[in-house]
């Protein structure tokens, strides 16, 4: 787990909240994922590619890491963190 944290950028404590069995965690994905089961239910058409759009587009890029994905939010947290 520690990998993908560091690979992602992620705190593994973040990570470990997602797996936890014993609770439900809301994230911030939760929104998302109710929106897609509305959306798969009503309409059985439905593909994710028609709410998700990734830009880049995933092929485009190999980057994984959030402060590479997301520069001027790293900048901003190195701000205030120093």
């Amino acid at each position: 787990m520690q990998t993908v944290a560091d690979a992602v950028g992620a705190a593994r404590s973040t990570l470990a909240n997602l797996t936890t069995l014993n609770r439900e965690p809301v994230t911030n994905t939760a929104l998302v994922e109710c929106l897609c089961r509305f959306f798969a239910t009503h309409h059985p058409e439905f593909e994710l590619s028609m709410l998700i759009e990734f830009t880049p587009s995933l092929p485009e890029t190999t980057t994984t890491h959030i402060d590479a994905l997301y520069p001027e939010r790293a900048a901003k947290s190195r701000r205030r963190h120093s």
